[in-house]
């Protein structure tokens, strides 16, 4: 829908998520806003309205702390450190939630495997 949009230069929309439901398990941690907006198509076009997404997630981390750590340790340029932290704690995070998910269960090993593998190569 929102490639259609653009292809047809018509205003793609805003995506805004629901509030958690049943899925979200809404124990203490850090509450955040993530936001994602289209800033160059493809063909390098900057549209005019662009196309975003809002939603909320709650993660048991301090994302923006390890966002730093993975700056600071992982040998990344700064974007694909934030991509990569922030990508991975997201992931990880519904993961945890949706345990008996069968969706994820091809991840599951490899995905405890990298994170372990990050925390020692950003350990500060």
């Amino acid at each position: 829908m929102i490639g259609r949009a653009l292809e047809d230069n018509q205003s793609p929309p805003t995506i805004h998520a629901q509030q958690p439901t049943t899925g979200m398990i809404m124990a203490s941690g850090y509450t955040y806003e993530i936001s994602l907006k289209l800033v160059r198509a493809r063909d390098g076009s900057v549209p005019t309205d662009p196309a975003s997404l809002t939603f909320e997630h709650v993660s048991h981390d301090d994302i923006l702390g390890i966002v730093e750590r993975m700056r600071n340790g992982s040998g990344l340029d700064s974007n694909a450190s934030a991509a990569v932290a922030v990508g991975t704690k997201l992931l990880g995070e519904v993961m945890i939630r949706e345990k008996k998910n069968p969706l994820f269960d091809p991840l599951r090993a490899g995905l405890h495997e990298f994170i372990a593998s990050l925390k020692q190569k950003t350990a500060t």
